[in-house]
């Protein structure tokens, strides 16, 4: 029975346990449920679509981040979780054997870093610093960090920053700085730096020791011109504050790295003008100290770079060279006095060039060119000027070169700015008008000086009629003169003396300078007492060497011998500078009456040599009376400008050698003179009108070049109808004016027109 409980017990005991057994492996082995959420461990926010492993079990979470799973397990738990942008999790977790039913959140962390960014010289940290950083926008706090939301890294990203006052800054990102011993991301932005050159404008040369202010950042540029400056913010005033030979500069700055800034020098401008004018004056240089500059052709120069005040030098080619002080703070004038002069020649009427005219400078010929253009240059501080051209009023200046005596001699005579000329920059560029003119003139003779009222008288009759123009005897037909002379051969022979009582030449010129009279003083040249009978070694002699007469009992000098020339250019010379406006030449010829054959002339005589010393004479004496300014006219017989070319009737005077060495042939075309058959007409002396016509027609068909034609008519025989008829012919005969001769200077007012 024992047995049999015991037995029982036994099995009771075991059914137990076995339902124990049972119910607890029921319990154990029951499926649990795991409900959880993953979330960003730096921001809290769900984690969608991770991946979670429990065992063997692959699940998602879902928008949320939230997940549900069953297991069969009990005790420790390993949750394995993934997700893009976040490093793998693993989480370990109990459940107990008596729960049905777990909850968990799993925290992933975001793969992004942290990053600092600080000013690299002073490591300073950098605030509201703006980073770019795979499309996203993030800003430094106040100690310069920024957390960089870089999730993963599966190909190379960039960061790049920009802020003010600091170069850019990028860098490309091949690993996360997790991956590498860069933790956290320590970011040096440079300061800006301004890089700049200066240069001086007008030159280009780099521009040493200048002040260059940013804010409150002060530099200088070095021995180059360059300068640096650092940390300069945008919209920054830059102040370039050179030296006082330059203007400052003010700019503003707009982050760029590097600039060039070209300083305006300080200048001095200097206004050129031509003194007497008024016009700019091109090509002048203009100095001080090292520096020059030249001015432009409106007259301005600009010169820089010198000292605040100083001396000027103004100086070109043609101009009186200054020198003056100045003050940099204020523009100069400079006028300048010219000492070259140029232009042309011109017809005062017509305005046409005037190329045979002849130009004298202190009595030294000039050039003209095709023309009728002349050049002056280095022209002392006074100088004379002479023009002459046949038919036309002389000009002749003195002056020296200042304002005041420019203006005054030019004020004289008729000029105009220039039309043309080789330089259009001339110093001084006038000009010259010379005035058509015929001389209208009765002759006075030698001794009608000895009665000054009858000259005043036959001034006065000169002034209020047509006539213009005076012949005066300065060298009578004996020799005598009518000034003073300083000659010493004719003051020796006593050809000045004894007429201390007489009106002077000086007064008679005086005189009719002062009614406006042109005076021509006549000398007669070969035949000559004074200087024959004085020295008979230059007189034409007779064999047993007594001084030889004509058929009038007056004495000839040898025209062959020089010296003769010489006597009377001499006076010639001197009678010009006294102020004649003409000297005329009588007796420029061999005898032409008395016993010819008897002449000892010491050398040969013969048409050939006799020609020929005339034409030398005559050249000789153009030569040199030519800077004097006077005119130059030598009077012919009437029958020198009928007869052959080359025939000298045995006088040696031909027109063909004396016209191209006198501004004025003058023939003495006295039709009473003439004798019947003389140029084609049975009476020549009843024909008063056809003989001086027609001999003024042959003797302008017998000079060529500039010279002119003027002939003598008589005023002597003739009634006043017949002189009238002379002066009709002369004036159709398109003559240059007209002498009237009368041996004692009376004439018949009513030949003349009244003014």
């Amino acid at each position: 029975m024992l047995t049999k409980y015991r037995t029982f017990f036994l099995t009771s005991l075991a059914f137990i346990a076995l339902t124990i057994c049972v119910t607890f492996s029921f319990i154990f082995l029951q499926e649990k449920q795991v409900k959880g959420q993953i979330i960003d461990a730096a921001s809290g926010k769900p984690v969608p679509l991770a991946t979670l492993e429990v065992g063997s079990e692959r699940l998602f979470s879902d928008n949320q981040g939230q997940f549900i799973t069953y297991i069969q397990q009990n005790g420790q738990i390993d949750l394995h979780a993934s997700a893009p942008g976040y490093l793998p999790a693993r989480f370990t977790f109990d459940l107990p054997w008596y729960l049905k039913m777990g909850e968990v959140k799993v925290q992933m962390a975001p793969t992004g870093f942290t990053g600092y960014v600080v000013d690299a010289w002073s490591a300073e940290a950098l605030a509201g610093v703006t980073i770019h950083i795979a499309g996203q926008v993030i800003h430094t706090d106040s100690s310069g960090k920024a957390n960089l939301p870089l999730t993963e890294l599966k190909t190379p990203a960039t960061i790049s920053i920009r802020h003010s006052g600091y170069l850019p800054w990028q860098r490309e990102l091949t690993r996360l700085p997790q991956d590498s011993a860069e933790s956290p991301l320590l970011i040096r932005l440079e300061p800006h730096t301004l890089e700049g050159w200066l240069q001086s404008a007008d030159d280009g040369q780099p521009l040493p020791g200048v002040t260059i202010k940013a804010g409150s950042v002060t530099t200088r540029s070095d021995g180059e011109g360059r300068f640096v400056l650092s940390r300069v913010l945008p919209n920054t005033e830059i102040i370039v504050q050179p030296d006082d030979r330059f203007i400052p500069v003010r700019f503003t700055f707009q982050d760029q790295t590097t600039t060039t800034i070209a300083l305006e020098a300080k200048g001095l401008t200097v206004n050129v003008r031509n003194r007497l004018t008024g016009s700019p004056v091109a090509g002048v240089e203009v100095q001080s100290a090292n520096r020059r500059a030249s001015s432009s052709k409106n007259g301005i120069a600009e010169l820089t770079r010198i000292p605040p005040q100083g001396i000027l030098q103004v100086q070109r080619a043609g101009y009186v060279k200054q020198t003056l002080a100045y003050t940099l703070s204020q523009p100069i004038t400079v006028s300048l006095e010219a000492n070259a002069m140029q232009g042309r020649i011109l017809d005062a009427l017509s305005g046409l060039p005037l190329t045979g005219a002849r130009i004298f400078l202190n009595g030294n010929a000039q050039s003209l060119d095709s023309h009728a253009h002349y050049t002056l240059n280095d022209l002392s501080q006074e100088f004379t000027l002479t023009v002459r051209n046949p038919g036309y009023k002389t000009i002749q200046l003195a002056w020296p070169i200042t304002h005041t005596g420019a203006l005054t001699a030019l004020a004289k005579v008729k000029t105009q700015a220039c039309q043309s000329a080789p330089d259009d920059n001339a110093p001084l560029c006038l000009d010259l008008l010379l005035e058509p003119f015929a001389a209208r003139a009765i002759y006075i003779p030698f001794g009608l000086l000895s009665q000054p009222d009858t000259i005043r008288g036959l001034f006065d009759l000169v002034e209020r009629s047509e006539l213009n123009a005076v012949v005066l005897d300065i060298k009578s037909d004996a020799g005598e003169l009518a000034w003073d002379t300083q000659v010493e051969q004719a003051d020796w022979l006593g050809a000045d003396s004894g007429r201390e009582s007489w009106m002077s030449l000086q007064a008679f010129l005086a005189e009719a300078k002062a009614r406006d009279i042109y005076t021509i003083g006549r000398m007669v040249i070969f035949k000559d007492d004074t200087l024959a009978y004085g020295r008979p070694d230059l007189a034409l002699l007779y064999p047993d060497g007594a001084v030889w007469q004509d058929s009038s009992a007056s004495a000839w000098v040898n025209p062959f011998i020089e010296e003769v020339w010489d006597y009377n250019i001499a006076l010639a010379k001197e009678a010009a500078e006294l102020g004649l406006d003409e000297i005329n030449l009588d007796y420029i010829r061999f005898p032409s009456d008395g016993a010819l054959g008897s002449i000892y002339y010491a050398q040969e005589n013969t048409a050939k040599t006799r020609t020929a010393a005339i034409r030398a004479f005559a050249q000789r004496m153009d030569e040199a009376l030519e800077p004097s300014g006077a005119a130059l006219s030598a009077d012919l017989f009437g029958l020198t400008v009928w007869v052959e070319a080359e025939s000298d009737m045995n006088i040696g005077q031909r027109v063909i050698d004396i016209a191209p060495f006198v501004d004025i042939i003058a023939p003495m075309i006295y039709p009473s003179t003439f004798i019947p058959g003389n140029l084609g007409l049975s009476n020549p002396s009843a024909s008063p009108y056809e003989v001086i016509y027609l001999s003024q027609i042959e003797a302008s068909q017998k000079i060529t070049g500039a010279t002119q034609v003027r002939p003598w008519l008589q005023a002597y025989w003739y009634s006043a109808d017949e002189m009238l008829l002379q002066k009709q012919a002369a004036n159709d005969a398109n003559s240059a004016g007209w002498m009237w001769w009368n041996a004692g200077g009376i004439y018949d007012e009513s030949i003349f027109e009244s003014k």
